[in-house]
């Protein structure tokens, strides 16, 4: 789990940047990863679906990221962290 972020960071930094979509660069890479991980163990801890996507909507506005499509890049980027957290359960 250790080299997770490591490989979060990979893989979003690889990804093509649509004109509106939440940034790219490192600190804001390091600010989804966080809010991913506060997210996942939400839902560890069980969070309701609403209750997650409030989380991530003021996470969202906090952190300026207030385009349209903000929420789906969030989170499509918490669902790799997601899948990457179960891969490493099932190992």
């Amino acid at each position: 789990m250790k080299y997770l972020p490591l490989v979060i960071s990979a893989t979003l930094l690889a990804l093509p940047q649509p004109a509106a979509a939440i940034p790219r660069t490192e600190k804001a890479i390091l600010a989804q990863i966080e809010i991913c991980r506060t997210s996942l163990e939400m839902v560890r801890d069980g969070a309701s679906d609403d209750e997650e996507t409030d989380y991530l909507v003021a996470q969202l506005e906090r952190n300026g990221w207030d385009e349209e499509t903000d929420l789906d890049d969030l989170m499509l980027v918490c669902i790799f962290f997601k899948q990457g957290w179960l891969h490493s359960q099932s190992e």
